[in-house]
C-alpha cells in the first residue's frame, strides 16, 4: 500500500476514532472513560468550528438536519412540563406519588421519568456527532486509511481478548456486570464480537476493493482468520451468527468483480466444502466447544424474563415514551413478580424495542426516516458503490441484526462506527461545498 498523506482532517478523524474505540466500549457503568470520550468529542467539535482546514468541506443543510434530529428529540424530553400535563402521561402514577410524598405539591417535570439519565444520553451523542461531521466531509481517498485503522483496532482488541482469556481480570479495562467471555476493549463480549466482525468487514473491503494492497492480502487473510477465532472465543452466539455477513460479503464482491463466473462458482463451491473441515478443527478448541453447547440450548433469560415485560412496557408507554436512557427505571414499574430476583435488567436486550419504549412514536418516526434516507441514498448510488459505501452498508446491517438481541449502539465506540457508516452512505464525497 502506498503511503497516504492524511492531512489534518485524516489525522483528526483517525485519532478520534481510535480514542473513542479504545475508551468508549464500557457503556454507562464506565462513566469515567465515557465522560473522557465525550469531553474529547466536544473539544474536537469546538476545534473544527474555529479551525477551517480541519474538515475537507462543509456539511449541507440536509446533513445538519440528520445530525440535529435525535438531540432535538431528546432535548424536548427534558423540557419541564406543568404537573397537570406530565401526570396525564402514561406510567407516571408512581413518579407522581413519590414526588408528592417528598414535596407536597407536584412540581413541574419533564417527559423523561429520570432526567439525569436522559441528560447523559444527550451528551453521549457528542462522540457519534463528531464522527459523523468528520466522516461526512472526509476525502474519499482517505477511506482506505480509516478502514486500515479500524482493522488494526480490531486486531488490538483481539489480542487484548487473548490476554484476558489467558491471564484474567487484570487485563479487563471496563467494569463488567456479569462474568462472561473475554471482551477485549469492551465490557460486553457481544459488543466485542460485533466490533471484531466489523474489523473483518474492513479487511475484506480493503483486500477485495483496493488494488494497492495486493501484496498485503496474505497478511489481511491471516488477520481475518485471527479475528474469526477471536469472535468464537468470546462465546457470543450473536457474534458467531454474524460471521455469516462477512462471508456473504466475500461471495458478493468476488462475484461482482469476477470476469470468469465459472471460476467464481468453483471457488465458492470449494469454499463451502471446506466449512465442515474448518468447523471440525475449531471444535477441538475447548472454548469453541462451550460455544457450540450454548447453541444447543437456545433458552434465554432475556426472552423468557425481559422481552415479555418490555413489550408490555412499550405498549403502556405509547405514544410518548418514557425518556431516552430510562429503560432501567421504567422496567421496574412493570416487571412481573415471578421473575424478580437480585439482578437488575439494565437493558431490554432488544435495542429496537428499547428505543421505542424510551422515545415513543416520535422516536419511531425518526427511526423510520433515518432508514428511508439510508435506503434512498444507497439506491441513488447503487451503480457506483465504492469502498466507503460497501463497508458502511455491511456495518449497518451487522449492527441492525445484533440490535435485535442486544444493545450494541449503547456503547459509544460502536455508535461512533455506526455514525461513520451513516455519514459515508449519505455523502458521496464528491459534492462537498469547499471552504473558502
Amino acid at each position: 500500500m502506498q503511503p497516504m498523506h492524511l492531512g489534518l482532517s485524516g489525522l483528526l478523524f483517525i485519532g478520534f476514532l481510535s480514542f473513542a474505540t479504545i475508551l468508549g466500549g464500557g457503556g454507562v457503568p464506565s462513566v469515567g472513560t465515557e465522560g473522557l470520550v465525550i469531553l474529547v468529542a466536544l473539544a474536537a467539535l469546538a476545534f473544527l468550528t474555529v479551525k477551517a482546514d480541519g474538515l475537507d468541506g462543509r456539511l449541507p443543510a440536509t446533513a445538519w438536519i440528520a445530525v440535529a434530529a435525535l438531540p432535538f428529540l431528546i432535548a424536548l424530553q427534558l423540557i419541564p412540563l406543568p404537573a397537570a400535563v406530565w401526570t396525564a402521561l402514561p406510567m407516571r402514577g408512581s413518579l407522581a406519588s413519590a414526588l408528592q410524598s417528598l414535596e407536597g405539591d407536584l412540581p413541574s417535570w419533564p417527559l423523561s421519568i429520570d432526567p439525569a439519565s436522559t441528560w447523559w444520553s444527550l451528551v453521549s451523542l457528542a462522540p457519534p456527532i463528531a464522527a459523523f461531521v468528520m466522516a461526512y466531509t472526509l476525502r474519499r481517498d482517505l477511506v482506505p486509511a480509516v478502514l486500515l485503522a479500524i482493522a488494526l483496532l480490531a486486531v488490538a482488541s483481539g489480542l487484548l481478548e487473548a490476554s484476558q482469556a489467558l491471564v484474567g481480570d487484570v487485563f479487563f479495562i471496563h467494569p463488567r456486570s456479569i462474568d462472561a467471555g473475554p471482551s477485549g476493549l469492551f465490557a460486553n463480549q457481544n459488543s466485542q464480537a460485533t466490533f471484531l466482525v466489523i474489523g473483518i468487514v474492513a479487511l475484506i473491503t480493503l483486500a477485495l476493493m483496493d488494488k494497492r494492497v495486493r501484496k498485503w492480502r496474505p497478511a489481511f487473510v491471516a488477520a481475518g482468520l485471527f479475528l474469526v477465532v477471536c469472535v468464537l472465543m468470546t462465546g457470543s452466539r450473536a457474534g458467531t451468527t454474524l460471521l455469516i455477513v462477512p462471508a456473504l460479503l466475500i461471495v458478493a464482491v468476488a462475484f461482482a468483480r469476477s470476469s470468469n463466473k465459472k471460476t467464481w462458482a468453483i471457488g465458492s463451491a470449494l469454499g463451502a466444502a471446506s466449512v465442515p473441515l474448518l468447523a471440525f478443527g475449531l471444535l477441538q478448541i475447548e472454548q469453541v466447544r462451550k460455544l457450540a453447547d450454548r447453541f444447543s440450548d437456545l433458552s434465554s433469560g432475556r426472552a423468557e424474563d425481559i422481552w415479555p415485560d418490555s413489550l408490555y412496557l412499550a405498549q403502556e408507554a405509547w405514544p410518548w415514551g418514557m425518556g431516552v436512557g430510562t429503560f432501567r427505571h421504567s422496567f421496574e414499574l412493570v416487571e412481573r413478580l415471578e421473575v424478580v430476583d437480585q439482578t437488575t435488567a439494565n437493558r431490554a436486550h432488544q435495542d429496537w424495542l428499547e428505543f421505542v419504549i424510551e422515545a415513543g412514536l416520535p422516536g419511531a418516526i425518526l427511526l423510520a426516516a433515518a432508514i428511508a434516507a439510508i435506503v434512498w441514498s444507497v439506491w441513488k448510488k447503487r451503480k457506483r458503490l465504492g469502498q466507503a459505501e460497501v463497508f458502511s452498508i455491511v456495518v449497518l446491517i451487522v449492527i441492525a441484526l445484533h440490535s435485535t438481541v442486544d444493545y450494541p449502539l449503547r456503547a459509544i465506540s460502536l455508535a461512533v462506527l455506526a455514525s461513520t457508516a451513516m455519514a459515508w452512505i449519505l455523502s458521496d464525497g464528491t459534492h462537498l461545498e469547499k471552504r473558502k
